[in-house]
């Protein structure tokens, strides 16, 4: 169940309640009509981020884009020094046997660290936000919003005329409308997923593809073993 937070401001005569990083409702005494806009823009925002503070949005339960790239690169680090171990056991290996047969090549897996770098950008692609949309317009209230917490609560004059119940009413829907899009979701499309991982293996495949080849190729040169264990002598 989602904790309801409050917070108070002006001595009590402005309350917010909170619930899971959204207003839940603002209640404004009478008497704050008096005051003038600023003056009672700063007591919602002292209110309201207590409240939002005792009640913050939850954790998404879905995957962490930042994570995910973290383990990329990890992943990409430690491919790019298995292969570096590899390639030069290969050219150790290549070196020996050039001396016995002739035989010359170079398998070097190029392209896979390049194929990792992609397959990171495309992920962050992927997860990467849009741009943020512009917050619904409320007669009389702007509301800007940094990291879940109210920055500034602008309140026009001409809404200070209004009772005190509206008021309350716009600010809480002014303060919504900011929360809702200053950090806008990343909306991942299932099948533009599964169409991209689908694409990265593929391409992986068709790297070990070319690599596998390169080595047959380079043992399979004129100059390469007999089946019995001889050397050509290219004659």
């Amino acid at each position: 169940m989602d904790t309801l937070g409050t917070g108070e401001a002006d001595d009590g005569r402005v309350r917010v309640t909170a619930v899971a990083g959204r207003i839940d409702a603002v209640r404004l005494d009478p008497w704050v009509m008096r005051q003038d806009g600023a003056t009672l823009g700063r007591h919602v925002r002292e209110a309201a981020n207590a409240a939002l503070d005792a009640a913050p949005a939850g954790t998404s339960a879905g995957a962490d884009p930042a994570a995910i790239v973290d383990r990329l690169t990890e992943v990409r680090d430690q491919a790019a020094r298995g292969m570096e171990r590899v390639t030069r056991s290969m050219d150790e290996a290549m070196a020996r046997i050039a001396e016995q047969t002739g035989i010359q090549g170079d398998p070097g897996p190029y392209g896979l660290e390049q194929l990792l770098d992609e397959t990171i950008r495309d992920v962050a692609e992927l997860f990467a936000p849009g741009p943020p949309a512009e917050p619904p317009a409320v007669d009389g209230v702007s509301v800007d919003v940094h990291g879940g917490r109210l920055g500034r609560v602008d309140i026009d004059p001409s809404a200070m005329r209004l009772p005190s119940v509206d008021l309350a009413e716009r600010i809480a829907a002014a303060a919504n409308g900011a929360l809702s899009t200053g950090s806008p979701p990343s909306a991942v499309d299932p099948g533009t997923f599964a169409r991209r991982v689908r694409r990265m293996q593929d391409q992986s495949l068709e790297h070990m593809r070319v690599y596998s080849a390169s080595l047959a190729a380079i043992m399979a040169s004129p100059h390469g073993p007999d089946d019995d264990g001889g050397v050509h002598d290219g004659r």
